[in-house]
């Protein structure tokens, strides 16, 4: 009995698809349907709460950290008074 399905070459010829492009998206398309079927990284909860607090205290000083150096460029970009004293040195 004949084998009652085309081959990836046969079925291509008529639209103009060379089998090897044919058996490249037939890859990718196992590919990802594996990818999907793979279960997600298991992460406890715990875990994914101790990071989010981390980067909230990390995002906490680095906003700190920015308010300094915005305070600190205004006092340096200010112009000196007038009647500024010497230094004594």
């Amino acid at each position: 009995m004949a084998c009652q399905r085309p081959q990836c070459g046969e079925g291509s010829s008529g639209a103009g698809i060379r089998p090897p492009l044919l058996y490249r998206w037939a890859h990718l398309e196992r590919e990802s349907k594996a990818a999907k079927s793979e279960p997600q990284s298991k992460r406890s909860v715990e875990a994914l709460e101790a990071e989010i607090r981390r980067l909230r205290a990390e995002n906490a000083k680095l906003l700190e950290q920015r308010e300094v150096l915005k305070k600190s460029l205004g006092i340096l970009s200010e112009a000196p008074p007038r009647g500024m004293p010497e230094s004594n040195r």
